[in-house]
């Protein structure tokens, strides 16, 4: 019996280690693979462009955080950059419980976002930041606006992680949006015809990097953002990292309205 359970046990650690081998060598392919594609590649160039409407008269924005991305200091920044902006209207300053998934986050946020634009804004402007991102993604299809919506995410892992043979893992050990990240995310739907959505994407990025712990060498941030929005346009930021490309992309886009 103790030789059966020896045998047993052995060949669990051996197809357990041939799984993680056979997992770091689609994980180190994928990674030379991006690493090509991106040697020179156009959409490095490509720069964000104002395409607003100068008859826009009452704006508002929102603010979806990302994770442990607390307090009221985010949505304070985005107050302070506009207050030289008359055409401003009101906030949305958007927070969750990320014990809870991603579809109760998402119901929210439509319910609160649908609720603020009844205020009849010609424009809002939305900032999804990280995990941000991704609610705003998932929700867009769902948002109601007589006017504009042009949605913003930065450095969202749009894609999420989908660890493979460590799914089971994610799947015991977290809850809530984080174990929808890890699981991996499905493909988004088209939003209407008067949602803008633009993906502001790192190159390389740590704290992407730093949620597949051990293997984070083997994780691709551009593949873990790699699901955009139907219909969306993204730009990268080769010189920002998670937290600095949040400062460049809002100063951006809110210095954009103050040219039209």
């Amino acid at each position: 019996m103790t030789k059966l359970f020896k045998s047993a046990e052995l060949k669990r650690i051996l197809w357990t280690g041939l799984l993680l081998v056979l997992f770091l060598v689609v994980a180190a392919i994928s990674q030379f693979v991006y690493n090509s594609l991106d040697n020179g590649a156009s959409r490095f160039k490509s720069k964000f462009a104002c395409e607003n409407d100068k008859l826009v008269k009452s704006r508002g924005y929102v603010y979806i955080h990302g994770l442990g991305d607390d307090g009221p200091g985010p949505i304070n920044s985005i107050i302070n950059l506009t207050r030289g902006d008359t055409k401003v209207a009101g906030f949305l300053d958007f927070d969750y419980n990320e014990k809870l998934a991603l579809n109760e986050i998402g119901a929210d946020f439509v319910s609160k976002f649908n609720t603020f634009a009844t205020r009849g804004f010609d424009e809002i402007v939305v900032f999804g930041i990280s995990a941000g991102g991704i609610v705003a993604s998932y929700s867009a299809h769902q948002l109601i606006s007589d006017g504009i919506i042009e949605i913003h995410t930065t450095a969202a892992p749009l894609n999420g992680y989908k660890l493979g043979i460590f799914s089971q893992r994610v799947a015991k050990d977290f809850k809530g949006l984080i174990r929808d990240i890890g699981l991996g995310l499905e493909p988004y739907l088209m939003p209407r015809n008067n949602v803008r959505i633009y993906h502001h994407k790192t190159v390389e990025d740590e704290f992407l990097r730093f949620w597949c712990g051990s293997y984070a060498i083997f994780c691709n941030p551009r593949a873990i953002q790699d699901n955009n929005v139907p219909g969306s346009k993204e730009f990268y930021y080769p010189e920002d990292s998670h937290r600095s490309i949040v400062a460049t992309v809002a100063k951006k886009i809110i210095a954009c309205r103050d040219e039209i």
